[in-house]
């Protein structure tokens, strides 16, 4: 799946995450490795299953390494930990 498909499955709501892709997409800092890793992780975040397969399989594709995999979906998850946590901080002020 290419980026611009994926980007047009995104609902709505997701705007500023499609816009985000594109970003990361044109970033020339960051090494493929750590821009695949941060795909890898946004679909995580995400939550699409069909997304995460298809960032998954185009990272894999383009040369992610194993190690790098690992940390995108530790990185995703440590997002989610942290926005459950500001979720709940806010709750209860």
């Amino acid at each position: 799946m290419s980026l611009d498909t994926l980007r047009d499955t995104l609902p709505a709501y997701a705007k500023d995450i499609s816009l985000n892709l594109s970003s990361l997409a044109a970033e020339t800092v960051l090494s493929d490795q750590q821009k695949w890793g941060a795909f890898v992780a946004s679909a995580y975040a995400l939550g699409q299953p069909d997304v995460v397969r298809a960032a998954e399989a185009s990272a894999v594709a383009a040369g992610l390494s194993a190690e790098a995999l690992t940390a995108a979906k530790a990185a995703a998850a440590i997002m989610g930990m942290n926005n459950v946590y500001a979720h709940i901080s806010q709750v209860r002020r």
